[in-house]
Order: structure tokens, then C-alpha cells, then sequence
């Protein structure tokens, strides 16, 4: 439920922009998304549609980019996080299972197309 919460902070940031910028319709949200976050693309595309009904961000498409998990072992080494592997993980190079995830969880806009 979290991320629908987000979805409508979303379309608000877009929608204050476009109005700042004297635009007259959003045609596009560029975002990035963690894969470490549940978000379902098309979900969050069908959220965005119902929310954004009778604004300037009706009809908006939105593109996801997706941003893989990483963490950082306290020895400087980089680890893949996924799904998968999260709860086993451990640094390939000291054994470590304390891993502080540094990417992967991010929801930005990175992106807003508007036409005037």
C-alpha cells in the first residue's frame, strides 16, 4: 500500500511542475525504481491512471527505469542484492552478513514531459 501513497505524491510533484511551468498537459513521468521495492510496473501505471482522471496528468504514460540492488560490505566490496538473495547474503570477499544496501529501494522522478 506504501507505494500507492508514493504513486500520488508523484503525480502532485508532476502536476505542481507542469502548473509552475505553464504547461498545459503532462504526457509523460519518468521514474526510477529500485528492484529491491515491490512495485509492479503495471500497477503503478493502473494507479496512476485512476488518480490522475480529470487532471492535467490524465492519460501520462509512465516509464520506469529500474535500479538493481546493491550493498556495500564494510571491507569495500560490492554485492548484487535481489529478491533472492537478500536474506542469505553475505560478502563474497570477508564473509560478512552485514551488508548496508546503498542501492536498489530508490522512487524518483527523474523525468516530466509536458506540452505548452
Amino acid at each position: 500500500m506504501h507505494e500507492l501513497v508514493v504513486v500520488k505524491q508523484v503525480m502532485n510533484t508532476a502536476v505542481k511542475y507542469a502548473q509552475q511551468n505553464n504547461a498545459a498537459k503532462i504526457i509523460g513521468i519518468y521514474l526510477q525504481i529500485g528492484e529491491l521495492r515491490d512495485c509492479i510496473d503495471e500497477w503503478v501505471q493502473r494507479y496512476f491512471d485512476y488518480i490522475s482522471k480529470d487532471t492535467i496528468a490524465e492519460g501520462a504514460k509512465i516509464n520506469i527505469m529500474h535500479v538493481p540492488g546493491v550493498s556495500l560490505c564494510d571491507c569495500g566490496t560490492f554485492v548484487q542484492v535481489t529478491h533472492d538473495n537478500i536474506f542469505t547474503l553475505k560478502c563474497p570477499r570477508c564473509g560478512n552478513e552485514k551488508l548496508n544496501i546503498i542501492r536498489g529501494q530508490e522512487f524518483l522522478i527523474s523525468g516530466v514531459e509536458v506540452v505548452e
